[in-house]
């Protein structure tokens, strides 16, 4: 009488392949580029939502824009009340911050962003177009 089934080791080298093609897959795949590129995604719809605030501030105050920090966190007390939640980085350690520049007049500004996936930073600019090409916002 025959017995059916697999040896042990039919099993141990069909686990071997299998575990291989897992390590193959996984290398091929680079799981951490994807998560990068999707927290570069999010960096820019961040950046939308505050220029969209900006903006919004820009009209409710005398048709300037905040000009009294160039810092990206102290941007949250003043637009506050235009966002749900005042988005910050998805990393927000070391180089990954937002930042915020705005010029003396405070007519034009830029907001930029580091991205992972690209290797430079995302740029969003708002206010006057002279005033943008007269300090080199978005160039």
């Amino acid at each position: 009488m025959k017995k059916k089934g697999f040896t042990m080791i039919e099993l141990m080298v069909s686990m071997a392949v299998l575990a291989i093609l897992v390590g193959v897959s996984i290398t091929l795949l680079k799981p951490a580029v994807f998560y990068g590129k999707g927290r570069d995604a999010r960096r820019k719809s961040d950046l939308e939502i505050v220029r969209s605030a900006l903006y919004q501030y820009y009209l409710d105050n005398g048709r300037v824009y905040p000009d009294n920090t160039n810092v990206y966190d102290d941007l949250e007390s003043l637009l506050g009340e235009y966002t749900d939640v005042f988005p910050h980085d998805p990393l927000n350690s070391g180089s990954n911050v937002y930042t915020y520049i705005v010029d003396t007049d405070s007519k034009c500004y830029q907001l930029s962003a580091p991205l992972e996936s690209a290797g430079s930073d995302y740029e969003v600019c708002g206010g006057s177009l002279a005033c943008q090409a007269a300090q080199s916002y978005c160039d």
